[in-house]
């Protein structure tokens, strides 16, 4: 019997074959009365939207939340005043379809802010989080694990050191802990959160005198611990600004805010059990400033990391593919369309729903900038290649440790601000960025038998396909096995060479990719 294997298993949403409906790569400027507009975060919804967060509205004095259809139109915005929200943390859909955004202010001595937003564009409650007689410092912001309603959050600093505080659907504090590395010295923070099925996965950094180290840790869903690695760079500090789970089960990690040498840049791979595969150092060869802000899994272990470089002293756009072991598959770099000083950032990249990439971020002289681009790079206007001629492997140590669980007794207190919904304009600077058209063809494609010994079948059931590349890759994202279909609406696939063991095959129809599991008995 055919087994489709679920939307879950393959990377992005539902998507359709037709190259001709799909959405091209292109730049959006979102134009604001101030200078200081910006996206800070940005995340796809399970619907096919964008949800946002950033500067803007009031000449960019203003906190905002910007929700957009899947072809980058604003559907609604809120702006919070300074007093509400000082800055953001990060945007999440939680399990119940909502939206959470959380951000800090000065009220209670300093204390975050979270805010929950239906789809709509309504608030539906805001809370603030706080220490008495402190300030609370907080990094990340996560749904809860399964499919819990909730949401987590977690930071550092002075009040608590490497906090996380597991909150219900109204934002009421679950359960609170803090996960001390016994021996630092200094401020211990968590920068990110995954959560899994019944656990999650915790990225941060601890400070053992002036040197700052990665952690990786992972907790389960009632917060007891189970196990912590951080990794000691003997010169460079490491702080992690981004981890995401990759498709291989692996975990992909950049960190940021190394000032020797050269502001170099890091990003780790860890195993399942937080083990590193592969440390990869970056350095821009000429300048002084090269900056990772966010990444993204562009297909079968490979990411795409997103950030700046100071380039003869103007900021550019940085993007760069890089392989599942952090060699580097192709770099850019692009200034945005208007001349000016401090020209381009980018702040955050998504998956879109037909598997290209959109880029979040801003430029002096363009403002918030929404870029699409396809998996080679393609689609900022002035994309050029960079000169990163090739990462180096990181020299590091991974030490195991158990750290010591306390309470840090974060307080949650109800409150109500006002939000001013305005109305945004966006502008398609080059490059035309149409209408998506999401099909549903993805479920006619069933593979079988799976698990299998000798033979799969790949069924497109009515759909015809002209030329599609399908690549296997094994747990550590090295290509395996690679095939190819011309003029088919099937193809049997010899496995039987392959060991017995887990895949993910990659087909690639068009330029948009598919993932899938397929097993080897």
């Amino acid at each position: 019997m055919k087994q489709l294997l679920l939307s879950a298993i393959f990377i992005g949403t539902c998507l359709g074959f037709n190259s001709a409906s799909a959405q091209s790569t292109g730049f959006i400027k979102v134009p604001d009365p101030g200078t200081n507009a910006y996206f800070y975060r940005a995340k796809a919804t399970s619907t096919n939207h964008f949800i946002t967060i950033g500067t803007g509205g009031l000449a960019g004095i203003n906190h905002e939340i910007i929700y957009w259809d899947v072809d980058f139109n604003p559907v609604w915005s809120l702006n919070f005043p300074t007093a509400v929200v000082q800055s953001w943390v990060d945007v999440i859909e939680t399990n119940d379809g909502n939206f959470v955004a959380m951000g800090y202010n000065q009220n209670r001595n300093g204390c975050e802010i979270a805010i929950k937003i239906s789809p709509a564009g309504t608030v539906l409650w805001q809370k603030e989080y706080y220490i008495t007689g402190t300030f609370l410092t907080s990094f990340s912001l996560s749904k809860a694990a399964g499919n819990d309603p909730g949401f987590v959050f977690g930071g550092g600093a002075c009040a608590a050191s490497a906090f996380l505080v597991r909150c219900g659907v109204n934002g009421d504090i679950v359960w609170q802990n803090e996960y001390f590395i016994t021996g630092m010295s200094g401020v211990e923070t968590t920068e990110t959160i995954i959560a899994e099925n019944n656990s999650y996965v915790l990225g941060g950094n601890a400070a053992n005198g002036s040197v700052n180290d990665a952690w990786i840790t992972k907790i389960d869903s009632a917060g007891a611990w189970i196990f912590t690695n951080y990794v000691h760079e003997p010169t460079l500090n490491e702080i992690p600004y981004r981890m995401i789970k990759l498709s291989t089960g692996n975990y992909a990690m950049a960190c940021y805010y190394n000032s020797n040498p050269n502001y170099a840049e890091l990003v780790y791979y860890f195993d399942p059990l937080g083990n590193v595969i592969q440390g990869s150092k970056f350095i821009h060869p000429l300048q002084t400033d090269v900056q990772f802000y966010d990444l993204t899994e562009s297909s079968a272990g490979k990411v795409i990391v997103v950030g700046a470089v100071n380039d003869n002293s103007t900021i550019k756009y940085l993007y760069m593919e890089l392989s599942a072991t952090g060699a580097i598959n192709w770099e850019k770099k692009a200034t945005g369309v208007t001349p000016g000083y401090l020209n381009g950032t980018a702040y955050a990249i998504t998956k879109t729903p037909n598997g290209n990439f959109a880029i979040f971020g801003n430029s002096y002289t363009d403002q918030r900038t929404i870029t699409v681009i396809d998996g080679s790079g393609t689609g900022f206007c002035n994309g050029v290649t960079e000169t990163i001629p090739a990462s180096a492997p990181d020299a590091y140590t991974v030490i195991a440790t158990t750290p010591v669980i306390f309470s840090p007794n974060i307080l949650a207190a109800s409150v109500t601000n006002a939000a001013t919904p305005l109305t945004l304009t966006t502008a398609n600077m080059c490059g035309a960025i149409g209408t998506n058209d999401i099909s549903n063809s993805i479920n006619d494609i069933s593979v079988f038998p799976n698990p299998a010994a000798n033979e799969i079948t790949l069924d497109f059931g009515n759909l015809l396909v002209n030329k599609a590349e399908i690549s296997f890759y094994n747990m550590l994202g090295e290509n395996v096995f690679s095939s190819s279909i011309a003029n088919e609406n099937s193809k049997t696939i010899d496995i039987s060479k392959l060991a017995s063991g887990i895949y993910m095959m990659e087909v690639l129809i068009d330029g948009e990719k598919i993932i899938k599991k397929v097993i080897k008995d």
